[in-house]
Parts: C-alpha cells; sequence; structure tokens
C-alpha cells in the first residue's frame, strides 16, 4: 500500500509500532514479566497527532 501523503505515512508509522508496543506487552505479561512502567510513544507530526486524538472520518487523509 502507497501513501497518499506524509501525514498518512506518519500515521500508518504511528498504528504499526502501536501494534508492536501492545504486542510486546501482551508477550512480556503471558511470561510473567509485567513492565513497571507504562510504554509511551512520541509523536512530533502535528496532522497525524491530530488525527490520532479526533476519532473524525478525515476524506482528506484517505486513512479510511
Amino acid at each position: 500500500m502507497v501513501s497518499q501523503s506524509s501525514a498518512e505515512s506518519v500515521y500508518k508509522a504511528t498504528t504499526n509500532v502501536t501494534l508492536e508496543l501492545i504486542w510486546i506487552r501482551d508477550l512480556l505479561t503471558d511470561i510473567d514479566l509485567i513492565p513497571e512502567c507504562t510504554m509511551r510513544l512520541y509523536d512530533d507530526n502535528k496532522i497525524s497527532i491530530h488525527i490520532t486524538e479526533n476519532a473524525v472520518f478525515y476524506e482528506r487523509t484517505k486513512t479510511h
């Protein structure tokens, strides 16, 4: 799949990293190594942050 914009690329990358973090957390929990701190993901792209924080369908971002 080819991204239509840089915002879409960053949004997709953020989604993939989030899924990986969830997988790692679940794996650690399964082997009884419960993480002591919260996993954090930092993003400095204002557009992708706006898309992530607002659960509204954005036609122009083509993230549907």
